[in-house]
């Protein structure tokens, strides 16, 4: 959803993409370091990095700001990670680089990042042999069995997002996502889940969606309404909490006959819960991996 009166084509978003790996590595002075950098941001400029770091040969670590200095620490130890990208919305890391001294990188704002300047590109240029060994990313456990730790996503578990795309029926069934080809997804999971790097990186190129993104702050029941009646919103990915919070507001779970489906992940979901959303639209339960992404799953009848 807009945020500002700024008005961005397609061309504007393909340069800043593909140029900002070289505007990066040079405004940044990263020089010739391959140390993991970390950044803490709340817009695009998650996915830019992301790709912006594979073609430099970074590797880029993104964590939730909501963990607490010993969570960081602890993270930023088991992924090696030596240089924190500072944004206007880190808050005050200063706590953290004390207790573990690094590089520090001031972030270029989206604003400058979607400047129109020419700039040199760095062009990716491995095979898909040369480059499926090279990390994509690097995200986080949530620290469920002890102290989280980093988890590196590796290439080549990129493709299985088009390979998806190319499995045939199971029994007479299609598959869980099938039928969101070409649709237009809004997300309200924090940008450094694996879910919203994928969705943004793979599904709006494989599976043709149009990715809705709205603010990282918490998602209200009226917000919800508000894209479901104005935004022409095919299918809402969010936590477990968002469903929950739908099923207890009339206002917004009658709006969701407008939407073909509801997926959610991070937990099972009450049989009441359910059985209250499927009355409406249909319910979908994400399954994946942060190290692997989606999993294919077969589509289930609507009540099961």
């Amino acid at each position: 959803m807009p945020t500002s009166r700024q008005c961005l084509g397609y061309s504007s978003l393909r340069r800043s993409f593909g140029i900002h790996g070289a505007r990066f590595a040079r405004q940044c002075n990263f020089g010739n370091s391959k140390d993991t950098a970390l950044q803490n941001s709340g817009d695009i400029r998650y996915f830019i990095l992301a790709v912006a770091a594979v073609n430099t040969g970074r590797k880029m670590l993104f964590v939730s700001s909501k963990n607490s200095l010993e969570v960081h620490l602890a993270v930023l130890e088991s992924g090696n990670c030596n240089t924190w990208v500072l944004t206007a919305s880190d808050g005050n890391p200063q706590a953290i680089i004390d207790s573990r001294p690094m590089h520090t990188i001031d972030m270029l704002t989206l604003e400058e990042i979607l400047q129109r300047e020419p700039a040199e590109i760095y062009r990716y240029s491995k095979s898909f042999e040369g480059g499926k060994v090279d990390p994509c990313w690097i995200l986080h456990t949530s620290g469920s069995t002890g102290l989280p730790k980093s988890v590196v996503r590796y290439m080549s578990s990129t493709s299985n997002t088009e390979a998806h795309l190319l499995c045939p029926l199971v029994k007479g069934k299609s598959l869980l996502i099938d039928e969101l080809i070409n649709s237009r997804v809004y997300l309200t999971f924090p940008l450094y889940y694996s879910a919203s790097l994928s969705k943004a990186l793979m599904w709006t190129i494989f599976a043709h969606q149009t990715l809705l993104l709205g603010s990282q702050a918490s998602i209200t029941s009226s917000v919800l309404h508000g894209m479901f009646q104005h935004a022409r919103v095919d299918c809402l990915v969010t936590v477990l909490s968002t469903v929950e919070d739908i099923a207890q507001n009339e206002d917004t779970l009658n709006a969701l006959f407008r939407v073909k489906a509801v997926a959610f992940g991070g937990g099972p979901l009450s049989q009441e819960i359910g059985d209250i959303i499927c009355e409406q639209t249909k319910l979908i339960l994400y399954m994946g991996a942060t190290e692997a992404g989606w999993l294919t799953c077969v589509d289930t009848d609507r009540e099961d």
